[in-house]
């Protein structure tokens, strides 16, 4: 099963690094329960 079988779209993604603010205000903002936490 690939990963695009399960996930929707637009992913949102946010550093281990961000604020606790910025991950709130961006699922708050685009109405969203899930961040994808990523190293960049």
């Amino acid at each position: 099963m690939k990963v695009e079988n399960i996930m929707s779209s637009p992913v949102y993604t946010i550093s281990p690094e961000d604020p606790l603010s910025h991950a709130r205000n961006l699922m708050l903002k685009h109405k969203i329960s899930t961040l994808v936490v990523v190293n960049d």
